[in-house]
């Protein structure tokens, strides 16, 4: 679990992100942003600063 807050950590510092939560038994990410300040790879990065890997599966 505290991997968990540490990458959540990471990404709600991402200037442009609203709201991150992840799913701990689904290993997925809900990122509330605004695409006009962030992209999905500063996203990337800020997971892999982490040591984990990320990638986009859906764009709501």
């Amino acid at each position: 679990m505290a991997c968990r807050a540490a990458v959540e950590s990471s990404v709600s510092q991402v200037d442009g992100v609203e709201s991150v939560r992840i799913n701990y038994w689904t290993g997925k990410m809900t990122v509330v942003l605004d695409p006009d300040r962030v992209s999905d790879d500063a996203i990337i990065r800020a997971v892999e600063r982490k040591g984990y890997t990320a990638t986009r599966i859906d764009f709501v």
